[in-house]
């Protein structure tokens, strides 16, 4: 039992990973201040993860969390620097 449930925890992490690499591939398309627009960042995690809007921003709202990204108000995300 202990060990299945350190797999599902395995699991997350690896999607939190992965989350946070395909967003820094999109960065590009970010403002002069770093953020990226919510349009991109759906279209991004929904279309490589099969997520739906919801999903996608509790996967949002973790990495945030985690300290990985910061949320802007009305209008997208910023990447914070760090390896993951």
């Amino acid at each position: 039992m202990e060990r299945q449930k350190q797999k599902s925890q395995t699991r997350i992490f690896s999607l939190l990973g992965l989350a946070y690499e395909r967003l820094k591939e999109i960065q590009s398309k970010a403002s002069v201040s770093g953020i990226i627009p919510f349009p991109h960042v759906f279209s991004k995690l929904c279309a490589s993860f099969s997520l739906p809007k919801v999903d996608a921003w509790q996967l949002i709202l973790t990495l945030k969390d985690i300290g990985l990204i910061e949320i802007v108000p009305f209008h997208g995300i910023r990447i914070v620097e760090k390896d993951f």
